[in-house]
């Protein structure tokens, strides 16, 4: 079984294929070689002592990377449970129709009436369903780009907005006497607020739809290396790309209609009169409490915005 390690260098690169010889003296080198007969990686340096021993081993390239075995990377990929990181998937529930790994088993789904053992026997019946589904998959993946492309825009004319609402504030500004100067502070703090409360969750959407991207990726990833290979892992890779498609198809569903948020500021025509006894300089509105009918307070007045 190909092994994985990280580099030498100290940081968090994950050298897929190790030297072996250099990993049994603790050294992670990256591997040139692949030997079958010995069923071994080896570096360039290594490679020439292997040589010298075994004349007759034929060894393979990076130019035949498909006679090597599945990196560790890419069996990880595949058979890690996603919530229990240090344990492999070999159980299926097919009440939940969800992989699982001994501890979902034990602390999820004991109560369920179907929870069977992977078989190995599944993994060629499951090659050719696989095929179908990566297919699927590279449309999914358009869907979120798509998806991901229409928040960031969100993002954009949210803030477009929010600047305009600022600019307006300090037009508003140079209309009124001195007691403004705090009256500014307060409002602009206000609209600030609002800003937070409605770019937070955009944000998180798109680091959501950029992670479930990534993750379909590496999944693709794996599983164009596994099919070069083998079909030894088709059924573990057949049900994990359901349970990532199903999340997919369902953030989707849930994020299709994007509307566009806005930010506004009204300044009240009265606002001269009534300066000296207010809070704000006006009202701060955005898409959601218009369409939600809140009520609003406009320079301590209740208001209703009313959608028409």
């Amino acid at each position: 079984m190909a092994t994985a390690c990280t580099d030498n260098k100290g940081s968090d690169h994950i050298v897929e294929y190790c030297c072996s010889s250099c990993e049994e003296e603790a050294i992670a080198q990256e591997a040139a070689y692949y030997c079958m007969l010995c069923s071994k990686f080896f570096s360039c340096q290594c490679v020439e002592f292997h040589g010298k021993l075994f004349k007759k081993h034929e060894t393979y390239g990076r130019n035949g990377l498909n006679q090597w075995p599945v990196s560790k990377v890419t069996q990880d990929v595949l058979e890690k449970c996603r919530e229990h990181k240090d344990e492999h998937l070999k159980f299926y529930c097919e009440d939940h129709r969800f992989m699982c790994c001994n501890s979902c088993v034990v602390f999820n789904h004991r109560q369920c009436a179907s929870v069977i053992s992977i078989d190995p026997s599944y993994e060629e019946e499951k090659a050719d369903d696989l095929q179908q589904l990566q297919e699927k998959i590279e449309t999914i993946l358009e869907q979120l780009k798509q998806l991901q492309n229409n928040q960031e825009s969100s993002i954009i004319t949210l803030l477009e907005s929010y600047n305009e609402s600022l600019q307006e504030i300090k037009n508003a500004r140079f209309t009124i006497d001195s007691i403004l100067n705090k009256l500014e502070k307060d409002t602009v703090q206000k609209l600030d607020e609002v800003l937070s409360s409605l770019d937070t969750p955009l944000k998180e959407n798109v680091e959501h739809a950029k992670r479930l991207s990534s993750d379909l990726r590496d999944l693709v990833k794996a599983i164009q290396e596994m099919m070069k290979k083998g079909k030894e892992l088709s059924c573990i890779a057949y049900e994990n790309c359901k349970v990532n498609v199903r999340e997919c198809e369902q953030y989707i569903h849930d994020h299709s209609n994007i509307e566009e948020l806005n930010i506004s500021f009204k300044t009240n025509t009265l606002i001269e009169s009534y300066l000296s006894q207010r809070t704000s300089l006006g009202v701060i509105l955005h898409s959601n409490q218009v369409r939600d009918n809140q009520e609003i307070s406009v320079l301590g007045e209740a208001i209703y915005c009313v959608r028409q």
